[in-house]
């Protein structure tokens, strides 16, 4: 129980910061970024091996090294990127 309360409380927190950032006006509107330069749309392939435990997780996990390295998106999973 004492869990599921630590996870309502950083939920309302959550909550509650989202709302005061979509309630403040856009007065420094020269610090923020545009909407169009922030989304950017990305596309990987699928990966063809299919995780199935323990017996291809090598096979696996090179195969979608290898996927993220191509968009070189390696630093997100490694926690090396900014």
């Amino acid at each position: 129980m004492g869990e599921n309360q630590g996870i309502e409380q950083i939920l309302g927190k959550l909550v509650e910061l989202l709302t005061e950032k979509k309630t403040e006006s856009p007065s420094s509107s020269k610090e923020s970024v545009p909407p169009t330069d922030v989304v950017q749309k990305l596309e990987l392939m699928p990966n063809d091996i299919k995780l199935e435990g323990i017996k291809n997780y090598l096979a696996w996990s090179r195969r979608a090294l290898l996927l993220l390295k191509v968009k070189k998106l390696e630093g997100f999973v490694s926690g090396k990127a900014a």
